[in-house]
């Protein structure tokens, strides 16, 4: 398996319709952030200024969080010794719904094995909680791996399907704050694997998949909701 790194990229276009219109800069090596082990799923928390991301240099998956210094360049990464680390074994795929709001990725224990499922953690006390599963979202297949909408009416998620493959899945939330059914974005998904959804946007979504054409393994797509629908 190829070693997971963390790198950056710089978007260019300010103005964001289709592929055509869009551009990145060569990705960097934040090397400060990356070992000879596997660093994944950054995620940046807006309301801190701070990067999240998953390490697995202790033998297990953890949170680790690093802050930018006055010139703008990462520093060196700080394990999150908060009780949300301390209370599962492996946890990943951490978003940021508020300040004291976050979801993100873990085992359940389930009656004949443990299931990758959505778990939400409080920030109190100048520290995020052990978390708790998201029942709303909850299924006794794979779920993990989810991303909400930056006006936070949206949730869009990796579940396994009936037929084995991982598909992307949403859900919008209630007035009192629940999620509604979730349901597949049948115009994404594929027969093969759709997986690490990230918006972009309330209307923009970013995902890989190794079933769409695509180079070869996972590569990483987008898709533009135009009308309330997304686009192919």
């Amino acid at each position: 398996m190829n070693k997971l790194v963390v790198y950056i990229s710089f978007f260019l276009s300010l103005q964001f319709v289709f592929a055509s219109n869009t551009m990145f800069l060569d990705p960097i090596n934040i090397s400060v952030l990356n070992t000879d082990k596997d660093e994944f799923a950054p995620s940046w928390n807006k309301f801190t200024n701070t990067l999240y991301f998953t390490s697995n240099k202790s033998g297990e998956e953890k949170l680790y969080t690093s802050n930018k210094d006055a010139d703008g360049f990462f520093k060196s990464p700080i394990y999150l010794d908060n009780p949300i680390n301390s209370a599962h074994k492996n946890i990943s795929y951490i978003d940021f719904l508020s300040e004291e709001k976050a979801y993100f990725s873990t085992f359940y224990q389930f009656k004949d094995q443990p299931q990758l499922q959505l778990f939400y953690s409080n920030y109190k006390k100048q520290a995020w909680s052990e978390g708790f599963p998201i029942s709303d979202l909850a299924s006794d297949k794979f779920v993990g791996q989810c991303s909400v909408s930056p006006d936070n009416n949206q949730i869009v998620f990796t579940m396994q399907s009936r037929d084995g493959d991982l598909d992307l899945m949403v859900s919008y939330r209630m007035e009192d704050g629940t999620w509604r059914t979730p349901i597949p974005i049948d115009i994404l998904n594929t027969t093969s694997d759709e997986i690490t959804p990230h918006f972009a946007s309330d209307d923009t979504l970013y995902f890989a998949s190794n079933g769409q054409g695509g180079p070869g393994g996972y590569d990483i797509f987008f898709s533009v909701k135009s009308e309330g629908i997304w686009q192919r």
